[in-house]
């Protein structure tokens, strides 16, 4: 069987990154040990062919799905961690040259450790090595491989197939494998506590899952003859695994809804006589390649930011009639707005707006300072934000709703410089005043056990469903937005 090499030199050599054997064949050996692994020539065409396909796919993100293979290879360091120099050498080896492997590295829930090059051209697992861990399935509807992780609280992976058959899985678009915080939390205790925690846990699950109370009632009581466990066991273990899961899918109910009370703050009628003209800056931003368009008003000092889809001119020209209307709402009136050049093809739409306002300008390689400055504030509250969160990577619907965290809390405090030193942004443009109960009981990438209202009631199906909160809804309630764990999309 002829065999091929993952070779990648420099970006002038793609089309050496895969080369066909000729009759002797070429083989991946690893040195001081008998072993030999290799990927069919049939994956090497393919994988060619997918490099040049119109579908564009970027392979150092992807990885993808062999069957052929009996080893693991990954080129983006952002999906490994702990790369460690081995004492054995992998050679990849083709007519042409020669690309020696000398690292390793382990994936964040996988037990097997993977061969590690940045000169590799994509990621490669090997469904041999997977199929050890979790149950994989072919789905031949919808053409794809699926693997099972739920039981892991963890979501399902699902490689697709690609137009050039290939099975491919886009961590970028759905990867929720998040750190795993309890490794830290046992940091900070002893092998004995940690011995004691186990036996606590595998007590608790035993007894079919009581109350905290109840159970530390049990221990406390002597109601089991010759115990191991003690309360303060009870306790760590808390402490180290939080509320137990199956415990909360078996056990949750729906709460009664709060009160509603209507608390609006009226605009104070000298600051509606005294600016009810605004002037706006707006400008576009991104972050990890996400568009963003964000507005920011002179003397009130309201940020208002919009996701968007794509930089189309009817896009944005959307999202900029949504803010007009919404300062028209609250009794204010644009009368300017200050861009950059580049907003030039949406000036002559935005002004023939009814009550729509001049749109100007700036010169050639000039920005809007203020807009400019307020951009770099969002991006560095974006930016705490992130780092403050145990995961290794952040999904595309967390990092839009990080961004819109941090400009709501932007505006729920007075500027200086702004028109009131006690009445905030956000209460002059909505009526809201910032509320514990409502908008901070949960933090922005909180693990939560959210309720799942599923009927027929009675039935064996889990109460609760794993999702990271992503902040507050905004209703009157004081609900929160999540991410399902299991889905990857929004729950409201």
């Amino acid at each position: 069987m002829n065999q091929i090499s993952l070779i990648q030199k420099s970006d002038e050599e793609g089309d050496l990154h895969f080369q066909t054997g000729t009759q002797t064949g070429y083989q991946m050996m690893q040195h001081e040990t008998t072993l030999k692994q290799s990927f069919e020539k049939r994956n090497a065409d393919v994988l060619f062919k997918l490099s040049r396909s119109k579908i564009k796919l970027d392979l150092r993100i992807i990885i993808l799905l062999d069957s052929q293979s009996t080893m693991d290879l990954f080129c983006n360091p952002h999906l490994v961690k702990e790369v460690t120099k081995t004492t054995n050498v992998m050679n990849l080896q083709s007519n042409g040259s020669t690309m020696q492997i000398r690292h390793k590295a382990s994936i964040t829930g996988y037990h097997h450790q993977v061969w590690f090059s940045k000169f590799a051209l994509t990621n490669i697992i090997a469904l041999s090595n997977l199929i050890k861990q979790y149950r994989v399935t072919y789905d031949s509807q919808d053409e794809m491989f699926v693997v099972h992780r739920l039981t892991n609280n963890l979501p399902n992976m699902e490689f697709k197939m690609h137009s050039s058959g290939l099975h491919y899985y886009e961590p970028t678009h759905n990867d929720f494998t998040f750190v795993n915080t309890v490794d830290d939390n046992k940091k900070a205790f002893s092998k004995r506590q940690l011995k004691g925690a186990e036996l606590a846990r595998t007590l608790y699950a035993t007894l079919g899952y009581p109350s905290i109370k109840d159970f530390k009632w049990v221990i406390q009581s002597n109601q089991i003859k010759d115990c191991p466990v003690t309360v303060q066991d009870v306790v760590t273990a808390h402490q180290i695994w939080g509320k137990n899961i199956a415990a909360l899918k078996g056990k949750t109910t729906r709460h009664k809804s709060r009160h509603v009370a209507t608390d609006f703050v009226k605009v104070p009628s000298a600051i509606l006589k005294l600016h009810r003209y605004v002037t706006l800056a707006a400008d576009l931003f991104f972050v990890n390649q996400i568009p963003f368009f964000l507005t920011y008003s002179r003397r009130i000092c309201f940020t208002a930011v919009n996701h968007l889809t794509d930089r189309q001119v009817k896009t944005i020209f959307k999202a900029y009639h949504e803010i007009h209307f919404f300062y028209l709402q609250r009794g204010f009136h644009i009368t300017t707005l200050n861009v950059d050049g580049e907003f030039s093809p949406l000036k002559v739409p935005i002004q023939s707006m009814p009550g729509g306002p001049r749109v100007n300008l700036t010169s050639a390689n000039e920005h809007v300072p203020e807009i400019e400055r307020r951009i770099r504030v969002v991006k560095e509250r974006a930016r705490s934000f992130r780092h403050s969160l145990p995961f290794n990577r952040i999904p595309r619907l967390l990092t839009i709703h990080i961004i819109f965290v941090a400009v709501k809390l932007l505006n729920h405090f007075p500027p200086k410089g702004g028109i009131s030193d006690t009445i905030s942004p956000k209460t002059i443009m909505t009526g809201e005043t910032l509320d514990y109960r409502t908008h901070l009981s949960l933090q922005l990438g909180q693990y939560c056990q959210v309720h799942e209202d599923d009927t027929p009631r009675n039935s064996q199906l889990p109460r609760t469903q794993g999702a990271i909160c992503l902040g507050p809804s905004g209703n009157i309630q004081g609900g929160f937005k999540f991410m399902s764990l299991t889905s990857a999309k929004k729950i409201v």
